[in-house]
């Protein structure tokens, strides 16, 4: 099992990345279908986003599909959400990518919070603990989060949000 960067490179321990792994037991590929990025060089890489810590375990950071794009910079919304869950009166936080003209995505972050938090203390608190790149340049609060049958928030929802 490793952790790789976005050239399959192996990172240190500590870094977050894309998770691929092998074994004898592992797949090589899909029976019928394409498999995409899913296989190379006899890696199988499931679609996590995570890192190994000192110990060797593995953290489980999110999805490469949840991973927002930046003007070309990889942003990990996890990073972004344990930031503004920080802050007094947030209840809970989902931060997602947005299309951008020219950056090709943006960081948005959909908030549930206590009446009293705002949108510049949870941008000001941003600034204190994050780099520049991933302060939300969107700032929605929320009265809930559209969920599937499962649970998990429905981030597509959630940005569909921001066009009406």
């Amino acid at each position: 099992m490793q952790i790789v960067d976005d050239t399959h490179t192996p990172l240190p321990f500590g870094q977050s990345g894309r998770l691929r792994y092998r074994s004898p037991a592992s797949a090589t590929g899909y029976y019928l279908a394409e498999s995409g990025d899913a296989f190379r060089d006899g890696w199988f890489y499931p679609g996590d986003l995570g890192r190994l810590d000192a110990d060797g375990f593995l953290v489980l950071t999110g999805r490469v599909k949840d991973m927002i794009i930046r003007g070309g910079v990889n942003i990990y919304p996890l990073d972004i959400e344990q930031v503004v869950r920080e802050l007094p009166g947030v209840t809970e936080v989902c931060v997602a990518g947005v299309p951008h003209a020219e950056l090709g995505e943006t960081v948005a972050a959909f908030v549930i919070a206590e009446p009293g938090v705002t949108a510049e203390a949870i941008t000001a608190h941003c600034r204190t603990r994050l780099a520049p790149y991933k302060i939300p340049s969107v700032v929605r609060f929320m009265a809930d989060f559209p969920r599937n049958a499962g649970g998990k928030i429905v981030k597509p929802a959630l940005v569909g949000t921001l066009a009406e």
